[in-house]
């Protein structure tokens, strides 16, 4: 995954020095005078510094295992370790022919090391303005640099997650019983508790029994229902009085609780169950 990170922040990089104007070319071959067969990948030529100014870009992990314990407690210990490898492979070659050498370590959080940080300020420098020009040209950059840096690290990752696609697709609580200590996802709820104990269809066991002292509900304009009005439909039928509702006179010998008719007291009839 080079290309996806390393050299995708190292084009943007490279955008920014010609965009203010300084002759910058990508990875020259044979820049160096020695026989090293070493190509860096930007070269800054004729600087302010004097000569040529090589750059090499490099991503540092912050979790790797050999910078993770510091890093967890110093900022940029992760990006001081990538230049001070660069610099220990570079400095001495690249001095030696008049030139300077410049590591851009860049942390998989976006976080510049402080040389990097000096380069782009430079850079902004050079573009002349007003403080506020110039500190537009800095957010837009350092903005640039982080979405590049956020969706390498990401295509990364993407490419390392490990793949099922075989038996165990998708992945289910019972593929973790050889993992000790593992403790299996929650299973969604399939129905809410009821009255009256009753079977899952889906995991066959007996759900958990509603606390009959806890009313469904109690609503101002509606009298108080009886228990009675609360049991499952493959109980006996109610007594009318489960679903009397004031306004509501019911017919002689109807069964109410079945949805009979029922008059209001303009003396229409309706059908279905009566309500307040």
């Amino acid at each position: 995954m080079r290309v996806d990170w390393h050299d995708e922040n190292s084009r943007v990089w490279l955008r920014m020095f010609k965009r203010v104007g300084w002759d910058a070319k990508a990875e020259v071959s044979n820049h160096l005078l020695c026989d090293s067969n070493k190509r860096p990948d930007i070269v800054i030529f004729k600087s302010l510094a004097g000569g040529d100014i090589v750059i090499d870009y490099i991503t540092c992990v912050v979790g790797k295992s050999d910078v993770v314990e510091l890093a967890a407690t110093t900022p940029l210990h992760a990006a001081d370790a990538g230049a001070t490898t660069k610099c220990n492979n570079w400095v001495h070659l690249v001095q030696l022919q008049g030139d300077t050498f410049l590591p851009l370590a860049v942390e998989d959080t976006g976080a510049l090391h402080e040389e990097a940080a000096d380069l782009l300020a430079s850079a902004a420098s050079a573009t002349g303005g007003t403080a506020g020009e110039r500190q537009a040209f800095l957010t837009y950059w350092r903005q640039t640099m982080a979405i590049t840096t956020a969706r390498g690290v990401a295509k990364v990752i993407k490419s390392r997650v490990p793949a099922c696609t075989g038996a165990h697709w998708p992945v289910q609580p019972h593929h973790f019983q050889h993992v000790q200590d593992a403790v299996a996802p929650p299973q969604p709820r399939q129905h809410l508790p009821m009255r009256q104990p009753q079977v899952c269809v889906p995991c066959g066991r007996n759900q958990p029994v509603a606390d009959p002292d806890v009313r469904v509900g109690d609503y101002p304009d509606t009298p108080d229902f009886p228990d009675c009005a609360l049991a499952p439909w493959d109980t006996p039928d109610p007594p009318d009085c489960a679903f009397a509702a004031q306004g509501v006179q019911h017919l002689p010998d109807s069964p109410v609780a079945r949805g009979a008719l029922y008059t209001n007291n303009d003396g229409a009839f309706a059908g279905g169950r009566a309500s307040g």
